[in-house]
């Protein structure tokens, strides 16, 4: 019999506040299939960091400097290159017109902080069709 070969993930984590990101970071680190977990602290980074590498899965902030969450995700999505790609967003400050605003824009799924370590994991092997 043949070894199966498992299927790795490589995630961008949005993230202005340390702590978030680093929590975020390693939860999904602690997950062998998650292969690849960079990290950029606002969407300038963000776009720096997706403009050379390949992710499955960007989980972004809302509120952050210089380039907010719903602008990244709107410039991000009008691309060839990203308009398939899955957004988890991550918001402390959610209302229904935001979130009606980020679904329409084509974010995937939103989670809501605060949230665990399993949280996040749970939300994002969901968005990725891990069983």
């Amino acid at each position: 019999m043949g070894y199966q070969t498992v299927k790795t993930y490589s995630i961008l984590v949005v993230e202005d506040e340390p702590e978030v990101g680093e929590l975020v970071v390693e939860a999904l680190r602690s997950e062998e299939l998650f292969e690849k977990v960079v990290r950029a602290s606002d969407g300038n980074e963000a776009f720096y960091k997706i403009g050379n590498q390949e992710f499955d899965l960007i989980i972004t902030d809302i509120k952050m400097p210089k380039v907010d969450g719903v602008s990244f995700i709107n410039a991000i999505k009008k691309t060839k290159k990203h308009k398939d790609t899955k957004i988890l967003v991550m918001s402390g400050m959610l209302t229904k017109d935001i979130a009606a605003k980020l679904i329409h824009l084509g974010a995937t799924d939103i989670i809501v902080k605060p949230f665990s370590f399993g949280d996040i994991l749970v939300k994002t092997k969901s968005i990725l069709n891990i069983v």
